[in-house]
Parts: C-alpha cells; sequence; structure tokens
C-alpha cells in the first residue's frame, strides 16, 4: 500500500529505528482503494426490486513489509522498542512520506511474520486494521476572532469540506462567547441556524456537531448546554462553504475530514 518513509504515532520510523516500508517482489502492486461498503436491502417473493435501506460500510485492512535501510541488520534494541510500538492498544495515526495527505488511524493485529536470515537482516510484515472505512486529512485547526458582527451585519468567511466520502461532515467548534448567545449560518445550508442562547459573558463552549455534544464552563465545568441550543448542528457540503456569524466571539474550527483514495 505504502514505501517508503513512514511514521506511526508521534514516531517517525525511519529517524527512530532506520526502517522503511518496502515492496516485496517486482511490478505492480495490488492494495485498498476508496472505500469498503456493501448493499443493505430486503428481497422477498412479491418484490422484483429489492427495498434498498443504506449502505454498510466497514473499516478495512492493510498489510505493510518493513526492512532496514542498507540491509542493517535487526539488532535486539531494535526489534524490542519496535515490538513496543506496535503493541499499543489504542488507534494511532499512520503517515506515508509518499501520500502526505491522507493519513489512517490503525491498529497491529493478527500475527506479525518476521523473516529473518542467519545474521538478522529481513523484513518484518504487519497487519494494520483501521479505525473506519476511509482515511482522513491532516488535522486542520482554524480560529477566529470576530468583532462587530450582528443580524445585519455578519462576519462571514470560508470552510472547505475536503471530503469525497460524505455528502455532511460535521466539525468540532469551541467558542469564547462575547455576550449571551452564538448565532450561525451556512450558505450552503441555508435552511438551519445554530444558535445557542442563555450563555454567560466569556463561557466557553465545545460543541461536537458529529457526537451530538455542547458543554460550557460556566457556572461550573463540564456544564451541559443542549437544552440551551436549538439542535440545529452545524454541517459542512463538499467543497466551499460560506459561514456567517452573527455574534461577537472567538471561534475554534477543528477538522479531519474522511478521504477515500
Amino acid at each position: 500500500m505504502f514505501t517508503g518513509k513512514i511514521s506511526l504515532g508521534e514516531i517517525d520510523l525511519y529517524s527512530e529505528f532506520d526502517l522503511v516500508a518496502v515492496e516485496l517482489g517486482g511490478g505492480m502492486s495490488e492494495s485498498h482503494f476508496g472505500i469498503t461498503q456493501k448493499v443493505i436491502e430486503e428481497t422477498s417473493s412479491e418484490l422484483d426490486i429489492p427495498h434498498f435501506f443504506g449502505l454498510d460500510r466497514q473499516p478495512f485492512s492493510f498489510t505493510l513489509s518493513f526492512a532496514r535501510v542498507n540491509n542493517k541488520k535487526w539488532d535486539y534494541d531494535t526489534k524490542l522498542k519496535f515490538a513496543k510500538l506496535i503493541s499499543t492498544p489504542y488507534y494511532q495515526e499512520l503517515k506515508s512520506a509518499e501520500y502526505p495527505q491522507v493519513v489512517y488511524h490503525v491498529i497491529c493485529v493478527d500475527v506479525p511474520k518476521k523473516v529473518m536470515n542467519g545474521i538478522d537482516q529481513g523484513y518484518i510484515t504487519l497487519k494494520f486494521r483501521t479505525d473506519a472505512p476511509w482515511g482522513w486529512s491532516p488535522s486542520t485547526v482554524i480560529t477566529k476572532v470576530i468583532t462587530g458582527a450582528s443580524d445585519g451585519a455578519p462576519y462571514t468567511f470560508e470552510l472547505e469540506n475536503k471530503s469525497n466520502i460524505l455528502q455532511w461532515y460535521y466539525p468540532e467548534v469551541e467558542f469564547i462567547v462575547d455576550g449571551t448567545e452564538i448565532k450561525i449560518s451556512n450558505n450552503k445550508d441555508s435552511d438551519r441556524e445554530f444558535k445557542i442562547t442563555g450563555l454567560y459573558d466569556r463561557e466557553v463552549i465545545y460543541v461536537n456537531n458529529q457526537t451530538k455534544k455542547v458543554i460550557g464552563d460556566q457556572p461550573y465545568p463540564l456544564n451541559y448546554r443542549l437544552n440551551n441550543f436549538n439542535k440545529n448542528w452545524l454541517r459542512l457540503r463538499y467543497g466551499v462553504n460560506k459561514i456567517s456569524v452573527y455574534r461577537d466571539c472567538t471561534v475554534t474550527f477543528k477538522m479531519q475530514y474522511p478521504v477515500g483514495i
């Protein structure tokens, strides 16, 4: 799937272990493309056309083989540290220098395979499972300090949804409120107005539009603010979205788009 320099978690495998991903054999190689999905439908003797319920999209797996550069041997210390890294019980970001536009959240599964000669030269092959049916764009964080905004004169800027997989992307957003309410609209979702009322001045509000959480820090930490929200979750359509903010605040968007490639 990838060759060359790879990083896993916070570790650059080339800098840390002199490791690179290698292609075993020669010629063209086969790898995963796009996303894995199957149709969910119901059939019966009375239906010529099955009733379509949707799609079942599943995480996928891929294998990578690693060798040390210049045919260096796998010494004991390198094996020990590399085994520790791939045995972590949680998903880690895997990035390739070959395709820096896409990252995968992976965990090592099944049985790692080691092929070595008598002096510990060779390669180790690992199978990775992703946390989603797709890869992800690198994380993007955008902060806007907004002053002078009102219903008649909103502050407008652009956010680009780079996902080629989902019709809508739901970002994480954090506000520092100047006043007692937040009000936002999106020109590509014009019938919906995102609005939170009854807040404290300078309150910090965290909104996860995907998991449907609204949390403030006043008058006490972890104050769930769902009852103050109109339930119109902020979402971005593929391409450029023009976001209008109608109240003064400092707003931060955190985005990592699903990408199939």
